[in-house]
Order: C-alpha cells, then structure tokens, then sequence
C-alpha cells in the first residue's frame, strides 16, 4: 500500500480525552513503592495475574482516559516510557550477573517493553496498530507525530497514546539514572490521551495546532508566532520552553498574552505538562519547545480555544 507521508498532518488531530494517575513517593524511608494491585483490580473489575509493574500503571491511566467510551473498532496504542520497566529489567539482570540464574519467564517476557501495551490492547479489544516508544525527551511529541499518522495515513478511527514513567529501585540508583538531585520528589505517573478527528457524539477538548521539529531555533521561533498571531488578540498561554527559546520568545509571549505563565521544570513530562494545561481550564493555549538531541528541537502548541 503506497502512503504519501507528505500529504500527512493537513488534518489537526484533536483530543477528546485525558487522564492521568500520578503518585508521588515522599516517604523514601519505607524503601518500597505502593503497592497497584488494588487499584488494577479496581480500574479493571477483575485481577490481572502475572503483569509487572510497569504493565499495571499503564493500565489504570489507560482505562481512566478510556472511562465508558467504547472504542471505534480500528483503534491504535502507541505507549512510551524514558526508561521502561525499570524494576522488571533490575529483576532480570541481578538474576542473570549477580546470582548466576536463569531469570523467571515472566519476567523475561516483560523486558520486552510492548508487552503492556499487549495487555493494555488485549483489555479493551483492539486490533489495531500497536506500537511502543522508547524516548527520553520530546516523547510525547514523537507520540503525537505517529499518531497523525495513522489517523489522516492509515484511516485508524482514533489512538490512545500514553506515556508511563515507573521508579526503579533502589532510589538513589534511579535518581542516578534519571539526573535528579537529591531534594527532588520522585513519582510515578501514567498519562494518557485519546486523539482522533472526530468520535461521533463524542465532544473534543482541544487541537494540536503544531508538533515539528527543526535545528533553526530562529525559523522554529516565526512558525511560533506565526501560529500564536493567528488567534484572537489577548490568548492565556502556558508556556515550557527549552534554553534557547527564551531569550527571544519569552519577552514575545509577555506582550502578546493577558495571562502568562512560563514553566521550566526538566523533571516534569512534556505529558505530565500537557495534562495540568488540560485539567487547569485557565489557559487557551499550550506551548512546548522541548530538545530533542544536541542538534533538534520540537515545537508542539495545543489549544482549547
């Protein structure tokens, strides 16, 4: 089948649904992670047995997003993590280099990062592509890209994209791991958003407007305004912006905004971001300017006007 990919993106996807489970770890003395279990169960209406960690929170942030909704036949899953299961491969390796043992099939079978979003699809009946990320920045842009893809390419009805950030054990290795300093809170968190260009009855809560990547920080600033100027005069923004962009966009967002808020916080998710934007209902519009790699940026701009 012959797809033009530079036809794709002429169609904004929307957002028609968010959630987001999100625990923060502040008692590190207790040396353990809360227990998911229950909650699964409780998500789900029934036990899930052999699933790890990883699998379990991609499973409660997936099934809040979905909620009631029954989902269109041709529904994809397109599931990212920075690290993936941390405390599975952990498992894996101390078995194999430390002890000397063959690791158990489960969780053997586990490292293979998809597998959750296996369950996850295996939960909610989906045939669909079925794809899995593995990123540490821009990552729920790299989503949002695939996914205009297989809505306005491949003619999928809707995709549920999720990013799931699990804590490995022990904490200081994790903090080592993901360059956190030692007064930081670590958390885990499950953020998921159901896109598509219409689902029926189904109402959407917001467009993304914008999601490129480029190595011009200049070029990428006027695509910036360009999309900004475009709007109504007096926007509320939300802001989170790489280095490079905030000298000569951040004195721009200050003139052209009633309310401005600009958020540099490098241990927070681009979908831990988009969610608060989404939830907080004080803003018009989103703007993520995020490095890629040494040499790229990527731009997304989400709006619920």
């Amino acid at each position: 089948m012959h797809v033009d990919y530079f036809k794709c993106g002429i169609i904004k996807v929307k957002i028609f649904r968010f959630a987001q489970y999100k625990h923060l770890i502040d008692k590190e003395s207790d040396a353990q992670l809360p227990l998911l279990k229950s909650v699964v169960k409780n998500r789900l209406g029934h036990n899930i047995r052999r699933i790890d960690r990883f699998t379990q929170l991609a499973l409660i942030g997936a099934s809040d997003c979905k909620g009631n909704l029954d989902l269109p036949k041709k529904t994809g899953v397109i599931m990212a993590s920075d690290f993936a299961s941390l405390s599975n491969a952990s498992s894996v390796l101390s078995s194999m280099f430390q002890y000397a043992s063959s690791p158990s099939p489960y969780d053997f079978i586990h490292t293979v990062s998809n597998a959750a979003s296996y369950y996850l699809a295996l939960e909610f009946k989906l045939t669909s592509h079925n794809l899995f990320i593995s990123q540490q920045h821009a990552t729920l842009q790299s989503c949002l890209s695939l996914a205009e893809i297989d809505i306005n390419c491949f003619n999928l009805n809707a995709v549920l994209i999720g990013q799931v950030n699990e804590v490995g054990m022990p904490f200081s290795a994790h903090r080592e791991r993901a360059g956190m300093n030692a007064s930081h809170i670590l958390s885990e968190s499950s953020s998921w958003f159901l896109l598509a260009n219409s689902l029926g009855s189904e109402k959407s809560v917001a467009d993304v407007l914008l999601n490129i990547e480029g190595t011009d920080v200049q070029a990428l600033n006027v695509q910036i305004k360009d999309e900004l100027n475009q709007m109504k005069k007096t926007i509320n923004i939300m802001a989170r912006l790489d280095g490079a962009f905030c000298d000569c966009l951040r004195s721009y967002l200050v003139e052209s905004a009633e309310v401005y808020k600009f958020e540099m916080n490098e241990q927070k998710s681009s979908s831990e971001v988009l969610f608060d934007f989404l939830q907080s209902g004080e803003f018009d519009v989103l703007v993520i300017a995020e490095r890629v790699n040494q040499y790229k940026w990527n731009v997304l701009i989400v709006s619920i006007m």
